[in-house]
């Protein structure tokens, strides 16, 4: 009996912990980290790299604001549909290969892991800052 009831209490821990584990987890990245977010509102974390700027922003192929799909092009990924609000870049990209960027006014450039295929994605620059623009490298 002992032993049956050792069980259950371990199985009641385990389910309440398994219960809180998707609140904490929705809770997002702290505020001093750069996100992305996916259309289907998965975020992907924090960027994988951030590199510090001078006042050169070159590299990378820009999102054109407003532009129709493939107005924006690479060899392998087109961008198109920038445009920024406050700490957030959006864009739509397309092709194989790409990594998604933005630029904020930190002087950090914050570029993420690589994508395949069509994606609509929202760039976060961390608190106290802004985005400027961004774009993707293929």
């Amino acid at each position: 009996m002992k032993l049956r009831t050792t069980l259950g209490i371990a199985g009641i821990a385990a389910g309440v912990g398994i219960g809180l584990a998707p609140a904490a987890a929705a809770q997002g990245p702290a505020d001093g980290e750069a996100t992305l977010v996916t259309k289907s509102g998965s975020r992907t974390g924090a960027a994988v790299v951030a590199v510090k700027k001078t006042t050169d922003r070159s590299g990378g192929v820009a999102a054109s604001k407003g532009a129709k799909p493939g107005e924006v092009s690479a060899k392998w990924f087109r961008c198109w549909d920038g445009w920024r609000s406050g700490r957030t870049f959006h864009e739509k990209c397309e092709g194989s290969a790409y990594r998604p960027y933005v630029d904020c006014t930190n002087g950090y450039r914050y570029i993420w892991g690589t994508y395949s295929g069509a994606r609509e994605f929202w760039l976060n620059c961390p608190a106290g800052s802004n985005a400027i623009w961004g774009g993707a490298y293929g």
